[in-house]
């Protein structure tokens, strides 16, 4: 009796608590099998349509998981061949092993094809695999008709299976003719990136890396589309040898192909940026599309800017001036002020028509002089122009320095005084793009942007010539400006006043590259554009954040615009699954702002925002495979 009386007295206390204390203990099992199961068979149905669940990529950025393996091939046939001419395979297939760890990427090291399974997303990695006998090819072929993906290094293939030379004709079959090796004395062993192909979205247009002298001589190569480029140090191929690549890729009956035209013990002096390279070149072998943030507004080819020093002869600015304005080309006068001193005329009439920047108040060199000294000099040359007047309201944010001669002191005084941009000389950088210079205390918004002289000025161009013909002039100044196209670089010609005076070859040659440059900024390749608007640009476009993930068959696109100001001609790169496919665009949430999707070639589009606001804009891209 005593116990059933308990078992009463528990149960009233029981029916007497709230409903919190009744369910508290059981809340996380619910919280689980509540919350747990809808997303669990939410993500089980979203992978079985084709939903790649993301992994933590090696930068720190979400990706898909590739469900395609990559094969690294250690082909037995190469190592007895090597060893036996005193070589050493490992030493080649060393830096892929490293590659693979450092990225914590999955791969397959294999010693026989027969163990290839051929899918798309698949990818075979031949790394300097010169013997590859019949039964090899014939297995690589069947691998590449099912859909798999071929990543060729240096002389792959060049010979048989026991080692006796067999030509060129498998890097033909993936779609590469080798025209030969480079000569061993080429000043031509940087590896030159050229800017948002499919292969280089990680890396600046134009950036060089330094190939070291090994016993692999590099290949000159053609292809169907260029990665990067041999160049010399001022990114300058040899006549003729403009369509040759360094790092090339194409596709051919639903397999890609791409083909580096070096070892891998050259890179030995640029493992880091090689590995982005690699990252890239994975990546769009299977068929992961990639998003990157165009350099130029409405995702423009390239960028070109024309300067003048004005200092000695500076009335020779005149005729320069009326030249530029027939032709519709802006530039930047950068301006001796002392010159301009002397005459006040003139420069009231070019501060009217172009952009002024300061050139210092007399052609001497700031490098290595005292702060103090330095800090003078500035005030001098500002008090100067502002004597003289004739120039806007808004105030002079520009600035390149006599002789190409700065320091690390110049900019921080330059900053201090308002200056915003400056124009360097050729080596400030290893890419040709414009970069901030990082200081102390210094805000973002405030920072210095420095542009490069990336072309040959006045001076070089007239080096050895003697005399001087306007017709060789013309064709050295467009020789340049083909190679910042091609390169989508920012190119920088610089004249001086004194050398463009009445009978000047380089005057005779202006009139008909000026309208080279204008026909390529009509036809959308090249954007014509001052110092100063690159200045804005480069800062308008910083503030611009483009984020993709991979769902599926679909991309999720993702721009955040900080600040509080409209940024125009934003442009998207995406690189497509497959060639010739149709990408479209569309946003996810009401009245976000469209974009115009423009075909670049086979395997790439650009979506163009002719104004995006401030604040975050989602869309979702889809493909649309076109090959029947």
């Amino acid at each position: 009796m005593d116990e059933r009386i308990a078992q009463l007295d528990t149960d009233e206390r029981w029916r007497q608590r709230g409903w919190w204390q009744r369910t508290s203990a059981f809340m996380p099992l619910f919280l689980i099998v509540g919350l747990g199961l809808p997303v669990l068979s939410y993500v089980l149905i979203m992978v079985n349509l084709g939903w790649r669940a993301p992994v933590l990529g090696a930068n720190g950025a979400l990706v898909p998981a590739a469900d395609a393996p990559v094969y690294l091939y250690a082909s037995p046939q190469t190592a007895r061949f090597l060893r036996e001419a005193g070589g050493d395979y490992e030493r080649l297939l060393k830096p892929w092993r490293g590659y693979f760890v450092e990225r914590e990427r999955d791969y397959r090291e294999i010693a026989d094809l027969e163990a290839l399974e051929g899918k798309p997303g698949s990818v075979l990695v031949l790394p300097s695999t010169l013997a590859l006998g019949d039964p090899e090819r014939k297995r690589i072929a069947a691998f590449q008709a099912a859909g798999g993906s071929v990543l060729a290094t240096w002389a792959t293939g060049s010979r048989d299976g026991s080692g006796e030379w067999r030509g060129w004709e498998f890097m033909q079959s993936l779609g590469f003719y080798v025209l030969g090796e480079m000569p061993a004395e080429s000043q031509e062993r940087q590896l030159t990136l050229i800017g948002e192909t499919p292969l280089t979205t990680s890396l600046q247009a134009g950036l060089r890396l330094w190939m070291t002298h090994t016993a692999e001589s590099l290949l000159r190569i053609k292809g169907e589309r260029t990665a990067a480029r041999f160049t010399d140090w001022r990114r300058s191929s040899s006549e003729g040898r403009g369509e040759e690549g360094a790092v090339l890729y194409g596709e051919r009956a639903n397999s890609r192909a791409v083909a580096f035209a070096f070892s891998e013990s050259a890179w030995e002096a640029s493992p880091v940026a090689v590995h982005l390279l690699i990252d890239d070149t994975l990546s769009w072998l299977q068929r992961q599309p990639a998003l990157s943030l165009a350099n130029w507004p409405d995702g423009r080819r390239a960028a070109q800017i024309v300067e003048m020093d004005t200092e000695h002869a500076f009335a020779n600015a005149r005729p320069f001036s009326a030249l530029l304005t027939q032709a519709g080309v802006p530039a930047t006068f950068f301006v001796l002020t002392s010159s301009a001193m002397q005459h006040p005329d003139v420069y009231r009439e070019l501060a009217s028509r172009h952009e002024i920047a300061y050139h210092g108040e007399v052609h001497i060199s700031f490098k290595g002089q005292p702060a103090p000294e330095q800090e003078r000099r500035l005030s001098a040359m500002r008090a100067q122009l502002d004597a003289l007047g004739g120039t806007s309201t808004s105030p002079i944010l520009g600035f390149r320095a006599p002789t190409e001669g700065y320091d690390a002191t110049t900019e921080r005084l330059l900053q201090r005084i308002g200056i915003r941009y400056h124009v360097s000389g050729p080596d400030r950088n290893e890419s040709p793009l414009p970069l901030f210079a990082k200081m102390e205390s210094v805000r973002a918004d405030d920072e210095l942007l420095v542009i490069q002289r990336t072309q040959r000025d006045d001076i070089n161009l007239l080096e050895g010539q003697t005399p001087a013909d306007a017709a060789t002039l013309l064709r050295m100044l467009l020789a340049d400006l083909d190679e910042t196209a091609a390169i989508g670089e920012l190119g920088l010609l610089s004249i001086h006043s004194q050398n463009f005076g009445d009978g000047a070859p380089l005057r005779d040659a202006m009139p008909r590259y000026l309208a080279s440059l204008r026909a390529r900024d009509t036809d959308g390749e090249i954007w014509l554009a001052s110092a100063g608007d690159v200045n804005r640009w480069w800062r308008e476009r910083r503030k611009v954040d483009v984020a993709g993930v991979q769902q599926g068959p679909r991309v999720e696109l993702n721009i955040t615009v900080r600040g509080d100001r409209t940024v125009h001609g934003v442009a998207v790169m995406v690189s497509l699954p497959s060639r010739g496919a149709t990408a479209v665009a569309r946003g996810t949430k009401v009245g976000t702002t469209q974009p115009r999707v423009v075909p670049i070639d086979p395997f790439r589009s650009r979506f163009v925002f002719d104004a995006l606001p401030p604040g975050n804009h989602s869309y979702q891209i889809n493909f649309i495979d076109t090959q029947p």
